[in-house]
């Protein structure tokens, strides 16, 4: 398994927005804070279902990015 960095000097765009997701995630599901145009567009179960799906996929996302397998670093 590669080094930290050598997994995500290549793909810096892809490692923040996987980092971003979760948290986007977290704060709102914690927060009452929301974008106007989320509380209006999307039901209550909807948006709870929405939020949760953020931390899985940002989560996941890190999770196979830093899984070990075939990986072989750029020469």
């Amino acid at each position: 398994m590669g080094s930290f960095r050598d997994r995500t000097s290549n793909r810096v765009y892809e490692f923040a927005v996987l980092v971003t997701t979760p948290v986007c995630g977290l704060l709102l599901a914690m927060g009452d804070i929301r974008p106007q145009s989320v509380e209006v567009a999307m039901p209550g179960s909807i948006r709870l279902w929405w939020e949760f799906g953020l931390i899985v996929v940002g989560v996941a996302g890190l999770l196979g990015m830093f899984w070990p397998g075939n990986w072989k670093p750029r020469r």
